[in-house]
């Protein structure tokens, strides 16, 4: 993870924690979840019904990761 990822995680990321995935927090848990699985490309859903699962899923693991580097 680069600098400019954990900053983003810490930063713009905490802002959008908890909140609905609608515009800007979605494309921001999309961002945090590329981070997280150390993934290259955005994984872009097709359909609102998986973002239940998304923002759980992206949840569980910031606050892995937020343990981790405390």
């Amino acid at each position: 993870m680069t600098n400019i990822e954990e900053l983003f995680l810490r930063e713009d990321f905490v802002q959008a924690y908890g909140r609905t995935l609608k515009g800007d927090v979605l494309n921001t848990y999309l961002e945090a979840e590329r981070i997280l699985l150390k993934k290259e490309k955005i994984n872009r859903r097709n359909c609102s019904c998986q973002y239940g699962h998304l923002k759980r899923s992206v949840d569980a693991l910031y606050l892995q990761w937020k343990k981790r580097t405390i």
